[in-house]
C-alpha cells in the first residue's frame, strides 16, 4: 500500500469510534464530520447566548426603591411670622409674603425630604426667613436663609380637618386647611388655591394616575408630575367619592352611599356616561404565591400572613393598608406612616428596608422599573427600583 492509501485508512480510523459514529458517517469520513458538527450544534443550541457549556446566571433581586420625586399632598403644618406665611406638606414647604390688601404672594419653595424619605417631625417653628422641623430625638431640619444671630422662632401649628384662620389687615383674613388656602373677608372669598388634600383612592392607566379626595378628582402625569383638578358632577360630590377604578375607557367612582357611576373625561370635566348602580363586594381575601409560600391578606387595616411550604404561618405586619408584589421574592407594602420592603427568598421572610412617608399609603403601582406610591396625606411619590446588588442582611427580622 502506498502513502496515499495509508493516509486514507488513517482518516477512516479517526472517525471509527463506535456504532453511533459508524451510523452517522456511513463509509464517507466527510459525511461523518458534517454529521457530528450538526449534533454538536444541536447540543449547544440552548447555550448559544451564554456560550456552549455555560451555566445560566440567576438575576439578583432589586434592592429597595429609591424615592426621587414627590407631588401634591395636603397641608400638614402652617406657621406665620410677621408678614410671612409658611405652608408645609410632608415633602416640601412653601413660603408666602402677606401683602396688605392682596392675596398671599408666592415667594419660594424648599424640599423637606431627607435621604428619600419624609422627616418624622413632632413640631415646627418659623421666622420671617426660615422654617424648622423638630424631631422626637431633639434634632432639627431647617430651610430658608440663615442668620448670624440666634433667631426668635414662632411655634407652628398642625393643620387639622378644620380651617386655621389668620387675621390680616383691612379686615382681611386667610384660612388654611389640608385642602389649600382661602383669602378674603368674613363672608366673602376673594382668592384661593387648592391642593390635593386627603386622597381616598387612586387608579393608574399606565400613563395617568387618577386620584380622588372626598370632593374632587385629580389627574397626574407620571412624566411631568403636573397635577390637574377635574370637576366632578354635583351628585357625586354630594355623596362623597370613596373608590375609583377603570372599566375599559371609562372611570368609575363609588361614593359613600354605595352607588357607583361611570364617567367620561373631556378636558377638565367629568361627565356621566350611563346610569349608576351598586357594586358587588370584593372577595374577602387576597391570596398569592410569594417566595417559598403563600401571602394572605384580608383588607385594609388587617394583618398580613405568610404560610410556608410546610404549613407554618408567620405573622408579618399587624396592619397593612396597601401592598405590591415587585418580583416573586420581593414585596412592597404600606403600613401606618411607613413603606416596608420585604424579601422572601430565604426560609423565613425578612424586612429589607423601612421608609417614613409621613402618612398612610392608599395605593401602590409599578411602571416598568418605577414604583408609584399614593399617600392619603403625602400625595404621589415616584421612585426607581434600586440597582441589583447582593442580598442585604436581615433587618431585625420580624420584630416591631
Amino acid at each position: 500500500m502506498g502513502p496515499l492509501g495509508m493516509m486514507r485508512r488513517a482518516e477512516r480510523r479517526r472517525f471509527d469510534v463506535g456504532p453511533t459514529a459508524r451510523w452517522l458517517q456511513g463509509s464517507d469520513p466527510d459525511t461523518a464530520l458534517r454529521s457530528w458538527s450538526r449534533v454538536w450544534a444541536l447540543a449547544c443550541l440552548p447555550a448559544l447566548v451564554l456560550g456552549c457549556g455555560a451555566v445560566p446566571s440567576i438575576q439578583p433581586e432589586p434592592s429597595e426603591p429609591r424615592w426621587t420625586q414627590a407631588f401634591g399632598g395636603g397641608f400638614t403644618r402652617v406657621c406665620r411670622s410677621r408678614e410671612t406665611l409658611w405652608l408645609a406638606t410632608s415633602h416640601q414647604v412653601v413660603k408666602f409674603r402677606l401683602v396688605s390688601g392682596r392675596p398671599p404672594v408666592y415667594s419660594e419653595v424648599h424640599n423637606l425630604m431627607v435621604g428619600g424619605q419624609a422627616i418624622e417631625a413632632v413640631k415646627s417653628a418659623c421666622t420671617s426667613l426660615g422654617f424648622r422641623l423638630s424631631t422626637g430625638d431633639g434634632g432639627h431640619h431647617e430651610v430658608g436663609q440663615r442668620v448670624e444671630k440666634t433667631p426668635s422662632w414662632t411655634p407652628g401649628l398642625t393643620v387639622s380637618s378644620k380651617s386655621t384662620e389668620f387675621r390680616l389687615q383691612k379686615d382681611h383674613l386667610i384660612r388654611v386647611s389640608r385642602k389649600g388656602w382661602v383669602y378674603g373677608r368674613a363672608k366673602e372669598n376673594l382668592d384661593w388655591r387648592r391642593v390635593t388634600g386627603e386622597i381616598r383612592d387612586a387608579v393608574f392607566d399606565g400613563r395617568i394616575v387618577w386620584m380622588i379626595s372626598d370632593d374632587g378628582l385629580w389627574r397626574v402625569s407620571t412624566k411631568t408630575g403636573r397635577i390637574i383638578p377635574v370637576v366632578l358632577p354635583d351628585h357625586i360630590v354630594a355623596h362623597k367619592p370613596k373608590v375609583i377604578f377603570r372599566d375599559g375607557g371609562l372611570l368609575w367612582i363609588q361614593t359613600e352611599s354605595g352607588m357607583a357611576w361611570p364617567l367620561s373625561i373631556r378636558g377638565n370635566y367629568a361627565y356621566p356616561s350611563g346610569s349608576g348602580g351598586r357594586l358587588v363586594p370584593p372577595p374577602p381575601e387576597t391570596t398569592f404565591p410569594m417566595g417559598r409560600g403563600i401571602i394572605q391578606w384580608q383588607k385594609v387595616g388587617t394583618p398580613i400572613h405568610f404560610t410556608d411550604v410546610v404549613g407554618r404561618r408567620i405573622d408579618l405586619v399587624k396592619s397593612v393598608d396597601s401592598l405590591l408584589p415587585i418580583t416573586s421574592n420581593r414585596l412592597l407594602l404600606g403600613t401606618g406612616n411607613m413603606l416596608e420592603y420585604w424579601g422572601f427568598e430565604l426560609e423565613r421572610p425578612r424586612r429589607i428596608a423601612r421608609i417614613h412617608t409621613g402618612g398612610r399609603t392608599v395605593r401602590l403601582f409599578t411602571q416598568g422599573k418605577r414604583v408609584i406610591a399614593i399617600g392619603r396625606n403625602y400625595g404621589l411619590w415616584l421612585g426607581n427600583l434600586g440597582q441589583a446588588r447582593p442580598m442585604d442582611k436581615p433587618v431585625d427580622q420580624l420584630k416591631r
